[in-house]
């Protein structure tokens, strides 16, 4: 592992990798030197801290804090060892006539709710919920456990870049994902909806066909 470091985990957020040599003042001068400058970049984004031996951290915690950045998990050799750290109340969602707007990634344990449309402009991490009285566009990786349709819309829908839900919910209707064999998995947009009392998966595509037959 390389001595301190920050390594994008594809739709999983950042990793920041902290050796047991590096000191304190490394530790915070390298956080001030990549992220702090650049906190508009990783602001709401899912951050983890991968260590290479056990240390105390809490100052490297509590300093991140201050910048409302905060770590959701700690890995030591791989091993996950702490999970939702922080899970800070979401106050960056925007509210539209018709939708709720949120930009950034829903973390762990966080739950967001929209009385119309909700439209969520990252990923959806599991273990995170949301509710929408109407549809749900996840422009990411949808992870989480969404609920289209919430008491009042039979026809309301989910759609997501990619739809990864261990559940799935639309009005009073649940549907479980089948397990899927990571190399199966297809990154492809894909939309859920109920037909016939039952919920539906299609790619994008493959549903915009069928609607308009």
């Amino acid at each position: 592992m390389e001595k301190l470091a920050i390594k994008g985990r594809n739709y999983l957020g950042y990793e920041i990798q902290i050796d047991k040599y590096s000191s304190n003042e490394e530790i915070i001068n390298f956080f001030n030197s990549h992220l702090i400058k650049n906190i508009e970049f990783f602001k709401n984004s899912i951050l983890t801290i991968k260590l290479d031996s056990q240390r105390n951290i809490d100052f490297a915690i509590d300093y991140l804090k201050k910048h409302n950045l905060y770590i959701n998990a700690i890995y030591i050799d791989n091993t996950k060892t702490v999970n939702n750290l922080d899970v800070p109340t979401l106050t960056q969602a925007i509210t539209h006539p018709n939708s709720v707007v949120f930009k950034g990634n829903i973390r762990s344990g966080q739950t967001l709710e929209s009385d119309d449309n909700l439209i969520i402009m990252g990923n959806v991490n599991r273990d995170a919920y949301i509710y929408a009285k109407k549809n749900i566009f996840v422009l990411g990786s949808l992870e989480g456990i969404p609920h289209a349709g919430f008491k009042t819309n039979k026809e309301a829908f989910i759609f997501a870049f990619e739809l990864n839900s261990p559940q799935i919910r639309i009005f009073d209707y649940l549907a479980k994902a089948p397990d899927k064999p990571k190399n199966t998995i297809k990154k492809e947009p894909e939309v859920a909806f109920i037909e016939n009392d039952n919920i539906i998966v299609l790619a994008y595509k493959e549903w915009l066909n069928y609607k308009m037959e």
